[in-house]
C-alpha cells in the first residue's frame, strides 16, 4: 500500500505489466497495459482520511528473461503539514509528514520480519 493519497500508473511494458494487485487473498496480475491505460490505486492516506475506501495491497514481480519492466508512476501526496485523520472524527489526526515516517517504519519492519527486505 503506497503511503500516498493515489498512486498513478502507466505501463509501457506489454502485459503482464508485473503489477500485481491481491484480491480476494491471491495475487492478480494486471491485465492490460500500453500508454493509453492508467492503473489508479487508492492510497493508504486515502484509506486514513476517508473510512470505507480500502487501499489495495499490491507488489511488482520481476519476469527473469523478460523485456524490462518501464513504467511512469505519479505519487499524489498532501503537503507535508497537512492533517491525515479520518474525515468523521472528533480529534485531528497527525500531520502527513508524521504519519509517513510512522508508516515507513512500519513497512521497513515488516520486511525485516518476513526476510524480503
Amino acid at each position: 500500500r503506497d503511503p500516498s493519497l493515489l498512486s498513478l500508473v502507466v505501463h509501457f511494458s506489454p502485459a503482464p505489466t508485473g503489477l500485481e494487485v491481491r484480491v480476494d487473498g491471491e495475487w492478480r496480475s494486471l491485465p492490460r497495459a500500453g500508454p493509453d491505460v492508467v492503473t489508479v490505486l487508492a492510497g493508504s492516506v486515502l484509506s486514513k482520511v476517508l473510512p470505507g475506501c480500502a487501499a489495495p495491497q499490491h507488489r511488482v514481480v520481476a519476469a527473469f528473461g523478460a523485456e524490462p519492466r518501464v513504467a511512469a508512476t505519479f505519487f499524489f501526496e498532501p503537503r507535508a503539514n497537512a492533517v491525515v485523520g479520518d474525515v468523521c472524527a472528533a480529534t485531528p489526526g497527525p500531520t502527513f509528514e508524521a504519519w509517513k515516517a510512522k508508516a515507513y517504519a512500519k513497512y521497513l519492519k515488516a520486511k525485516k520480519e518476513d526476510g524480503t527486505s
